[in-house]
């Protein structure tokens, strides 16, 4: 259920701000640095576009809700690039959305 609300909320925030800008050629998005090693581990060069089998090493949920979200995205038309800046994001990432200087974040929480 909370991947779920995650999903929907990136995919509300990433097209509301499609809609308002199209001066922006990358979309930022804080990561933690596990999240994105295992995303990219996982994807091994392949566009998250292309994933049609969630098993094999590297997999966990967080990286399937960023892949999911991606072929949402993706499929509705959405066209921009993802650019991802890794790091201890839980404090940072709250500031930053207060501050209306980041869309979203991906941070799941803990089981």
């Amino acid at each position: 259920m909370f991947s779920r609300i995650i999903i929907a909320a990136f995919i509300l925030l990433v097209t509301a701000f499609e809609a308002s800008s199209n001066v922006v050629e990358d979309v930022v998005i804080f990561i933690r640095d596990d999240v994105y090693d295992d995303y990219s581990r996982f994807l091994n060069g392949r566009k998250p576009i292309e994933v049609k089998d969630f098993s094999g090493a590297y997999i966990r949920r967080d990286v399937v809700d960023m892949i999911i979200a991606q072929q949402a995205l993706s499929l509705g038309g959405f066209n921009k690039s993802f650019r991802y800046h890794k790091g201890n994001a839980n404090y940072r990432n709250t500031k930053l959305l207060e501050d209306g200087q980041l869309l979203l974040s991906l941070i799941v929480c803990g089981q």
